[in-house]
């Protein structure tokens, strides 16, 4: 349930189990229209992925993002930027070169 909060990645990773659903279907039957029908949701994927990757680069600007990605929940703490307490304490980490 790690990735249910993230909605714009799962909906990526379903159309493309989708997508390689139908070319398998098209491959096996032989038929245009299966292979037509894989076409379509490709270019689907394509345009989900695009705005997906997008929506979540600009994320990491300040403030909210412009473009919704279907967050929902809190942040997980170990997810959070590390305070410099915490990371001065860290194996291999010096304080001076």
């Amino acid at each position: 349930m790690a990735a249910a909060p993230k909605l714009a990645g799962c909906a990526v990773i379903s159309v493309s189990a989708a997508r390689f659903a139908l070319t398998g279907i098209a491959q096996v039957r032989g038929s245009d229209a299966w292979l037509a029908l894989a076409g379509w949701v490709g270019l689907l994927l394509g345009l989900l992925s695009l705005y997906a990757a997008l929506a979540f680069e600009l994320e990491h600007g300040p403030g909210e993002g412009p473009l919704p990605t279907g967050r929902h929940g809190t942040a997980h703490p170990e997810d959070l930027a590390p305070d410099s307490d915490t990371i001065a304490q860290e194996p291999a980490v010096r304080g001076r070169l």
